[in-house]
């Protein structure tokens, strides 16, 4: 009986809390769905990349929303870079857009 006064309380607080880490990583993700990138982000990535059409550098984008996506999934490790291009556009954005801060920016 003592056990189940324990053990109860215990698996009480880890069902608890797996579920808020679950909640936790889906606004995670929806935060980075819905994230607009800066506005100079595809003119500075056309720069460097000047046979970039717009609709490639959307392309382009919706390929940094993926690996932003992939390594909050991997459990925030190290994550490879779809293409060059995806990843001269994270050179190209400000530095406090890096793809930990991006996994981590929805509120708790």
């Amino acid at each position: 009986m003592n056990a189940l006064f324990v053990g109860l309380p215990l698996l009480i607080i880890v069902i608890t809390l797996l579920i808020w880490f679950a909640g936790l990583q889906a606004k995670r993700a929806d935060f980075i769905r819905t994230y607009s990138f800066p506005a100079g982000l595809a003119d500075r990535l056309g720069t460097h990349y000047p046979q970039l059409t717009a609709p490639d550098r959307q392309l382009v984008e919706a390929a940094l929303r993926q690996f932003f996506l992939a390594y909050l999934k991997g459990g925030r490790k190290f994550v490879s870079m779809p293409s060059q291009s995806a990843e001269q556009a994270v050179r190209a954005a400000p530095s406090r857009y890096s793809a930990d801060q991006a996994a981590r920016a929805a509120p708790p």
